[in-house]
């Protein structure tokens, strides 16, 4: 009994220097994955550590998650249905992880969107409106899919497919704008046909003229238009971007007491062209917006939103917390947050900036702030 016990103990110091060795020769990397694991499956995104020199990382197809997974260095899809991540990128993967689940968390709320708004368009075109429709991601390859767009927000696009023979059910697939190759709208009459590579072509079935006299009389996105004794009357909430558009029509005038933009009717094609571009500025817009302030509830509790004044003289103080293609997002002061116009500037501040911006002519001037100022300045408020 003594001699197996002491056996046990030899065995064991002897192992002793062979685990010591072990553990020098484990890849750091391999240890600090061991030491605090990335594996996790949570927010459409699963990452799970191989055991031996990579990350397995899955998640459904999204263009957007694809790019952001593409920026780390040796990354590399398997063919199959995953991705994998040399262990040694142990912090990028975690930092784009962060980002990949927010974008999914985004998508998701956005589909849930148009989902609703599809169902509710399409049951007014039911025999029987209390029967559900069948919606459908599903795009068949070099087969196109004809019918009306019926819904469209800032990353989907609805279209209505026909009705099922036997019981009148709506059919309708669900598009994603970003692998569509030109813009669409509600209304639109498209054929919209999906290659190999899952790149949708879009074709017009009705003309830029065909659209305009669909929607006469009818506010689409924002755009109203209507005929009246041989001219066009173009009404929209004010928009810079919307005016600059109506105002490269030549013989397009605006009607201050009227709050209208006319145009004769001979000029139609050119109001047809460009109120198809304003109302696909409309919907970006209001997606540009939505996404800014979400950013907003995401660093101040019930956030109180105002749009910059641009008369001269008007200037904000404060840091700016985010911007994106249409907007510049500034806290200023307590639960107060403006919205700029990235179109007014320049040149656009960086996010994290304490900045004052001021305005002339329309036109925002930026001036960079010490923290002190700021910090005096938010007291004195």
């Amino acid at each position: 009994m003594a001699d197996t016990l002491t056996e046990k103990v030899t065995a064991a110091e002897a192992a002793a220097p062979r685990r010591a060795r072990a553990q020098r020769r484990l890849d750091p990397d391999v240890k600090r994955q061991r030491l605090s694991p990335l594996d996790g499956d949570s927010d459409g995104v699963s990452i799970t550590f191989d055991g031996s020199d990579s990350y397995v990382v899955r998640f459904d197809y999204n263009p957007d998650l694809i790019s952001q997974i593409r920026k780390i260095p040796g990354a590399q899809f398997d063919g199959a249905d995953a991705w994998r991540v040399p262990v040694g990128q142990y912090d990028a993967l975690a930092e784009v992880a962060v980002s990949m689940r927010k974008e999914y968390l985004l998508d998701s709320a956005s589909h849930d969107r148009i989902a609703a708004l599809a169902d509710q368009a399409a049951r007014g075109r039911q025999a029987t409106p209390d029967a559900t429709p069948l919606l459908s991601d599903f795009h068949p390859r070099g087969e196109p899919l004809l019918g009306e767009i019926i819904a469209v927000n800032d990353r989907y696009a609805a279209q209505f497919t026909g009705l099922g023979k036997r019981d009148g059910v709506a059919f309708v697939t669900l598009h994603r704008l970003a692998d569509l190759s030109d813009a669409v709208l509600k209304g639109d009459k498209v054929s919209i046909a999906y290659d190999q590579k899952g790149r949708a072509k879009v074709e017009q079935r009705l003309t830029a003229e065909e659209r305009l006299d669909a929607s006469l009389g009818t506010s689409v996105d924002g755009v109203k238009v209507t005929e009246e004794a041989g001219q066009y009357k173009i009404e929209f909430d004010y928009s810079p971007a919307l005016n600059d558009r109506i105002a490269r029509i030549d013989g397009a005038e605006f009607k201050r007491d009227e709050k209208v933009w006319t145009a004769d009717v001979n000029l139609k094609s050119f109001v047809a062209r460009a109120v198809n571009e304003m109302r696909a500025e409309v919907v970006a817009d209001r997606a540009d917006r939505d996404q800014i302030m979400e950013v907003a509830a995401e660093r101040i509790d019930s956030p109180k939103a105002y749009d910059a004044f641009t008369g001269d003289g008007h200037s904000y103080s404060g840091r700016v917390l985010a911007m994106n293609d249409r907007y510049v997002l500034q806290h200023s002061g307590k639960d107060h947050v403006t919205l700029h116009r990235a179109r007014s500037f320049e040149e656009l501040p960086a996010a994290g900036q304490n900045a004052r911006i001021s305005y002339k002519q329309g036109k925002a001037q930026l001036t960079e702030q010490s923290r002190d100022r700021e910090r005096n300045q938010r007291i004195a408020r």
